[in-house]
């Protein structure tokens, strides 16, 4: 394949469509088409303008599909919908999913890359960042535009304005990259754990034992089966007893930085695992739980008569191998006649804490030596920790303080990259994305055989489990302390008031400080006490130290009701915050002038105005119609495929099961034992 050559410019692209509907026919039309290169715009109306465009500068550059202009895009997976049809591809690009694309390349020799991916920020902050603010106001995207519609000279400043921002925002990260813009096209990120990623990589491959170690580290197919069955995401989950309703006053912690710290504090995996071979009469726990203090292991098992001893409990049901005669609470195991599991030491741990069984059998037993995670990999969490801290708390700096805490994450995401993913390969004969899963042996073949890998995957599954362990146990001390706990969710707590609670979390805080403090002595055997309280605990800009991994007091609120894991509110200052999956912030303005608390219930139901919701419909199929825009101008127009948007309403539902559930729990029927 020839060498892809890129020419000395920055191009940036936008579109601005409207959605209509002819009965119940659902259509979308582009009436903007907008183009900068360099300091250069252009503007037209019409696809056909539009495309002859591109067809002239391909001509006028020399452009092919070896020779390319690089044309930043703000979600190019939308525009790409709109104009897929109109070009010819020779590859294309899709993080996650067919729908993430994440760059597109033309044979006229354009290359689209997806600058949303890129920084995870939107349009506004974007411009913010790079100097090029946004216009006061906005395109009215709710009023019908066709390709005739006149556009006001501020309506074109806004289209405009956003390829600027553009334009500024490519010169700037290619900046970065090199003071060679060709060199800085090559060596750019496609996703913004892209430049995590090349941080962490450079870092450790230039630890020659770092690399050994990790040379060494191997995954087999039955290892890989386990650490993927075991990896979880946070814990969240409502207690069943107040679902639905009002608690009055409450106090939240939230724990800084949760996934980061649990990689500077704690051991992890580090031989290639081995099968521990059962004694005669099989596993004893007493042996189980002294492996436990030597080595991490992964154990399957199964537990009898299972029922929970806390209103949180651990067991999610899609972890169950195997399961008899499940009580469900809102996802997560209550009680069951039998249910077989496997999981790490640690989840071992936390559930023997949460549950009470007649008898439990272990079936088998992988181990591995334990260790710290090595320098070559933490100390750049130390450093994008620092990063993070300088930014809290800076007014007009929110958005650059919530990017910098997705780059200390991003570190915890290069981890959990599963080695066997799905790729999707566009193929242009017909024009689509095809799903292509390799599978397991040879996604572990390349995986073992990689030289540029610097992770081990199976940490993934500890990083979370530990998250867990310093949430749960938490919670259940607080619990057993006599204080009721509410909410929680991945790293915060949200509890009744009460004078036993700060002595449990201050004892959870220096539980944290020191293993915190021994873990980076270890690594860093000649510092000073000082230095390694200055990387663990850097100062904001106003002076005041944060500890990673520590629980903070995050809010003290009149009033809290939650309805389930994702579904709550709280009050403070006489306003509502609700934080409900899939329903805009914004929404709370409109449940707090229609009800407030008392609104918040099953089967509320939000107005498409006020719920923020857009319903994307994408069609494949081609319209043609008379479109007559909102000042009454009729024109025929065309698209082949598109993005229809549709404002829709919000209705919170609760599940017939659960319910049930919380009315046993608040009846006592269950959770006898707390």
């Amino acid at each position: 394949m020839a060498k892809v050559e890129y020419v000395e410019h920055i191009a940036a692209f936008d579109i601005e469509t409207s959605s209509y509907k002819v009965g119940d026919m659902k259509g979308a039309v582009v009436y903007s088409y907008a183009l900068a290169i360099d300091d250069t715009f252009y503007h037209v109306r019409t696809g056909e303008e539009f495309f002859a465009l591109l067809a002239k500068i391909a001509d006028e550059m020399g452009l092919s599909a070896n020779r390319r202009l690089v044309v930043f895009v703000h979600n190019l997976a939308y525009e790409w919908q709109f104009i897929k049809n109109y070009m010819e591809w020779i590859s294309a690009f899709a993080v996650g999913s067919e729908r993430r694309i994440a760059r597109a390349v033309s044979s006229l020799g354009f290359e689209f890359r997806c600058s949303y991916i890129l920084t995870n920020k939107p349009l506004v902050a974007v411009g913010r960042d790079v100097g090029v603010e946004k216009m006061v106001g906005d395109l009215d995207h709710t009023l019908v535009r066709n390709s005739v519609t006149p556009l006001s000279a501020e309506e074109m400043g806004y289209i405009e304005n956003d390829v600027r921002a553009l334009i500024e925002f490519g010169r700037v990260a290619l900046a970065q990259e090199s003071d060679d813009l060709v060199r800085g096209l090559r060596s750019l990120p496609v996703t913004k754990t892209g430049y995590v990623r090349r941080k962490m990589r450079k870092a450790a491959l230039a630890d020659p034992s770092y690399q050994a170690l990790i040379d060494s580290l191997l995954m087999g197919e039955n290892v890989y089966t386990l650490a993927r069955h075991s990896f979880q995401g946070g814990y969240t989950h409502a207690n069943s007893t107040i679902v639905g309703e009002e608690c009055g006053e409450t106090w939240a912690v939230d724990l800084a930085s949760s996934y980061p710290s649990s990689m500077l504090q704690f051991t992890y995996p580090m031989s290639t695992f081995s099968t521990v071979t059962p004694p005669d009469g099989g596993y004893d726990i007493d042996l189980v739980d002294e492996i436990a203090r030597c080595t991490h292991f992964f154990i399957t098992f199964t537990a009898y008569d299972l029922e929970a001893r806390y209103e949180f409990p651990y067991i999610s049901q899609s972890k169950a191998l195997a399961i008899s005669e499940p009580i469900i609470d809102n996802g997560r195991v209550y009680s069951a006649t039998a249910v077989k599991l496997a999981m790490t030491d640690v989840d071992w741990q936390i559930f023997n804490r949460c549950y009470k069984a007649s008898e439990i059998v272990v079936e088998s037993l992988m181990v591995a030596d334990r260790d710290y995670l090595p320098r070559a990999l933490t100390d750049p969490i130390v450093q994008m920790y620092r990063d993070k801290t300088s930014l809290k708390g800076v007014v007009g700096r929110e958005v650059d303080y919530r990017s910098a805490k997705e780059n200390i994450n991003g570190v915890y995401g290069s981890v959990a990259m599963d080695p066997v993913r799905t790729d999707y390969e566009f193929l242009k004969e017909e024009a689509k994305f095809v799903a292509s899963v390799p599978t397991v042996t040879e996604a572990l073949n390349t995986y073992n055989s990689s030289r540029s890998r610097y992770l081990y995957y199976p940490w993934a599954a500890w990083v979370t489990a530990y998250s867990r362990y310093v949430l749960l146990n938490t919670i259940y001390d607080l619990i057993d302390g006599g204080v009721t706990v509410l909410y929680c969710d991945t790293d915060s707590i949200y509890f009744k008031p009460s004078p036993k609670a700060s002595p449990i979390i201050d004892r959870a805080n220096e539980r944290v400080r020191e293993s915190l403090f021994v873990a980076m002595h270890s690594r860093w055997p000649g510092a000073t006490d000082a230095e390694v309280e200055d990387a663990l605990a850097p100062s904001d800009p106003k002076g005041t130290r944060h500890h990673i991994g520590i629980f903070e007091v995050d809010g003290r609120y009149s009033n809290f009701k939650t309805l389930g894991a994702k579904r709550y509110i709280v009050e403070k200052d006489g306003h509502l915050k609700t934080t409900v999956s899939g329903l805009s912030k914004s929404a709370g303005s409109y449940i707090e002038e229609n009800g407030g608390m008392e609104l918040f219930r099953d089967g509320m139901s939000i107005p498409p105005e006020h719920a923020g919701r857009l319903t994307h419909t994408y069609v494949e199929d081609t319209v043609h119609h008379l479109i007559t825009d909102y000042m009454g101008n009729t024109c025929e127009m065309r698209q082949e495929g598109f993005i229809h948007l549709e404002p829709s309403p919000y209705v919170l539902s609760v599940s017939d099961d659960y319910m049930s559930f919380v009315q046993k729990a608040a009846e006592g029927v269950i959770f006898k034992y707390t």
